[in-house]
């Protein structure tokens, strides 16, 4: 089965068009307060799980894109993406009239943003991007923009901190060669050009863009934004960024594609020559470490872990090492060779293939290689504090991870692995303790996410239907033997968690009666 089809399966929406819709034009304000009440009663009272699932808008093929923090659902309804809360029958805003069914949308906490031209997971092509927050008025900021829509790509777009900018990829060529990287202001009419001739062809991914902000903490009103780039006929990377009102260059001389990554006010990148820095805000850069690097993270604790090659041993190792230290505080190794999904997409609203397999609070990583002697695909998992294990898939086995890659509690990995004899995947779960073992009992849609501790949630029994696929939306604590599920709902097509992740909103379209987006609680 095709994971672009399944993930948000909508083939032709046809929905009907609900009463009390709030147009582009008109303020957001009024149907936020005239809601507000009404949701936060229903969110914060009785867990809705003791009354069942709540139907929050009626229709057919309605197809749930995202949340955000502030509880609005996003969904299409036709070729119209509509923001509401989730109250039954709450009023709607009209957000973009798209051209494609299942638009690309990715949501930054409460910042909403769109592509109405480009399906989800499709080829990335040039468009209009539509951004929204809760009391503002849906803007469409460009209108030859692009995002990559495959997470093997660093992300293309940023929205900052506070909501008040967002950094993306405008003025992109036919070809979806060259464009402009650009910071626009949501508050008002301000756009500044970071970077021109900008190498945009993520066809190729020779070098991708990757953009961003440097915050010390959620919410950061001086979030600095990054932006690292290729310029036409350029043999290495630059970064760049605004300062005093003006573009700014603060390293040069990167590897391509670029390794850049930004966590807790630190900055880390390779230089062409493989050497692992750390980049100030001024500019400066700090060597790290002697010997070079594939992948740098920098954690919450702030310090870097690093994927490199020992030069004494000449194996590969994962280092922690100390900015503004000397040596590394950790060795594990040796390691197979590296396999990460490198993305920071916030889609949905949550964050999938998050931070190169770190798991939460960095309990550990997750590294895919394959053996050199027996050609069996190994999963490893390294505990940067120093404990690692590996287990063997086989020497035939088609496997990766999707959506989060661990459980909130950071104890279990979960990916995804082809079972050829039935041409499905199924969903596997793997820790230090135990081997990996298959979770779901039929195939899957590639599409889960972690509620509290061990517990998931997650897409099994894929079905065919008329116009997409269905399944069974089921919940599972990974601590637990395999055989204890619980049956969430049944014919989903689709389905995104509430923020506080709590709240399940999915579509279903079993019955015509019965059809449309509902939400339940799921602990």
């Amino acid at each position: 089965m095709n994971s672009s089809k399944l993930l948000f399966a909508v083939a032709t929406i046809l929905g009907a068009c609900g009463l009390g819709d709030a147009e582009p034009g008109q303020d957001s304000q009024e149907v936020d307060e005239e809601v507000g009440e009404a949701a936060e009663a229903l969110t914060a009272g009785e867990p809705l799980a003791l009354r069942g699932p709540v139907r929050l808008q009626a229709g057919s093929l309605l197809g749930v894109l995202a949340t955000t923090a502030s509880r609005w659902v996003i969904y299409q309804d036709g070729l119209k993406v509509y923001a509401t809360q989730p109250v039954p029958d709450a009023p709607r805003i009209l957000l973009a009239e798209a051209t494609v069914p299942s638009v690309e949308t990715l949501v930054d906490g409460d910042t909403v943003m769109l592509w109405p031209d480009q399906a989800a997971f499709s080829p990335t092509v040039p468009g209009r991007f539509v951004v929204w927050r809760p009391r503002m008025t849906p803007r469409v900021l460009g209108t030859r923009v692009v995002v990559p829509t495959s997470t093997a790509f660093p992300p293309g777009v940023a929205a900052s901190p506070d909501g008040r900018h967002v950094l993306f990829l405008d003025n992109v060529d036919a070809a979806g060669a060259r464009g402009e990287v650009v910071l626009e202001s949501l508050e008002r009419p301000q756009r500044m050009v970071v970077a021109s001739g900008v190498d945009t062809d993520y066809a190729s991914g020779t070098c991708p863009p990757s953009l961003g902000f440097r915050a010390q903490v959620a919410g950061d009103r001086h979030a600095q934004p990054l932006a690292a780039y290729c310029q036409a006929g350029a043999t290495g990377a630059t970064l760049s960024t605004v300062q005093g009102g003006a573009p700014r260059v603060l390293a040069s001389g990167l590897a391509a594609p670029q390794t850049v990554q930004s966590r807790a006010g630190l900055v880390t990148a390779l230089t062409s020559s493989l050497q692992p820095i750390s980049i100030s805000r001024s500019g400066a850069t700090q060597v790290l470490d002697a010997d070079p690097a594939y992948l740098l993270i920098p954690t919450e604790r702030g310090e870097v872990l690093s994927y490199s090659v020992d030069a004494a041993s000449g194996s590969t190792v994962l280092k922690r090492l100390q900015p503004g230290a000397t040596g590394a505080s950790r060795v594990v190794g040796p390691l197979s060779a590296v396999s990460f999904a490198a993305s920071h997409l916030p889609i949905g609203g949550h964050s999938y293939y998050t931070d190169d397999m770190l798991a939460p609070r960095e309990r550990g990583m997750m590294i895919w290689g394959n053996d050199p002697v027996s050609g069996s695909l190994d999963l490893q998992l390294v505990d940067p504090r120093g404990r690692s294990s590996t287990t063997t898939l086989g020497p035939a086995a088609t496997c990766g991870p999707a959506f989060e890659p661990f459980s909130r509690d950071g104890r279990h990995a979960l990916l995804y692995c082809l079972n050829a004899a039935a041409g499905s995947y199924s969903l596997l779960t793997a820790s230090h303790d135990t081997p990996a073992q298959v979770i779901s009992s039929g195939a899957t849609a590639f599409q889960h996410f972690g509620l509290a501790g061990s517990e998931i949630l997650y897409a099994d029994n894929v079905t065919a239907t008329a116009t997409g696929v269905a399944f069974d939306l089921k919940l599972a604590d990974l601590q637990a033997p395999a055989a204890q599920t619980t049956l969430i709902a049944g014919a989903a097509t689709n389905f995104v968690l509430t923020a506080d992740r709590r709240h399940v909103v999915y579509s279903r379209e079993d019955d015509p009666q019965s059809a449309g987006l509902y939400l339940a609680r799921v602990r």
